[in-house]
């Protein structure tokens, strides 16, 4: 399980030559308006099927942590329950 969820950290390891999802975070706010740069990291909300991964949310906090102290995430919603209640 752990290898699996290593590619959102680490994708060359699984042959994708592709940015991490740490990294994509911090660019798309970087991105923005600079004045909304610092909410945005306080307010990071994780949105996916596979969120509810043990250590996932943790590891992802302390991967942004190398680009800013500010990030937090404040929100986990997996789409695993949505999902099977639609396919139901």
């Amino acid at each position: 399980l752990w290898e699996c969820n290593e590619i959102f950290f680490d994708p060359l390891r699984a042959g994708h030559d592709s940015e991490s999802l740490p990294e994509i975070i911090e660019e798309a706010v970087n991105s923005c308006d600079i004045n909304l740069r610092r909410p945005m990291r306080q307010n990071i909300v994780l949105w996916h099927r596979n969120v509810d991964v043990k250590g996932l949310e943790t590891r992802l906090e302390k991967e942004l942590h190398s680009y800013s102290p500010d990030y937090r995430i404040t929100g986990v919603i997996s789409t695993k329950n949505i999902m099977t209640r639609r396919e139901a």
